[in-house]
């Protein structure tokens, strides 16, 4: 089954680029004003990602912990979704920082500007990475805290022996009656 769902997700996300491509002949494949994003689709586009951000925001303010997550979820993918509405004034706003890279930051810059779309899909994909890779630290890191907090909690030794630098080491498990009383 997950075979299945693997290979229709992928075949569906290469059928709308494919479509798109077979349109253009090869001679003007070769040249990068082949295809100009149209206007009709970038406000289509703004609409979806303007609502998906206004529907992740109303869930984001309900009680439930389910309701939120769903929320801050759809609002990430309503800014990627935004991401060609977005990068005109964030390329705008990092001219300065390019000043000191001269005539390549320049040209970077106004590449940039040029294909909207092609930057927001460069950005969606960085965006998208380190979303995964965040979410992923974040999950091994309260997995090893929760288990070390589960061993603690079972211990109920005095002593214990553990390596530590390859060494035996003897610790005093005995806990003070203060960490007792305050849990």
């Amino acid at each position: 089954m997950t075979l299945v769902v693997g290979v229709g997700v992928t075949m569906l996300a290469a059928w709308l680029p494919g479509r798109r491509a077979a349109k253009i002949p090869p001679i003007a494949a070769m040249n990068s004003v082949h295809a100009t994003p149209t206007t009709r689709g970038l406000l289509v586009r703004n609409t979806i990602g303007s609502l998906f951000v206004a529907l992740g925001v109303v869930l984001l303010l309900m009680d439930d912990i389910y309701t939120m997550a769903a929320g801050a979820g759809t609002i990430c993918v309503g800014v990627i979704v935004l991401t060609p509405l977005l990068s005109r004034p964030f390329i705008a706003a990092s001219a300065p920082l390019l000043k000191p890279f001269g005539v390549t930051g320049k040209l970077s810059r106004l590449n940039a500007v040029r294909n909207p779309r092609r930057t927001a899909s460069t950005a969606a994909a960085l965006m998208i990475g380190l979303t995964l890779i965040t979410a992923m630290t974040v999950i091994a890191t309260s997995m090893s805290s929760a288990i070390n907090k589960m061993a603690v909690d079972s211990l109920t030794a005095d002593y214990s022996v553990s390596m530590q630098n390859s060494k035996l080491a003897l610790r005093c498990a005995r806990r003070s009656t203060s960490s007792l009383t305050s849990r």
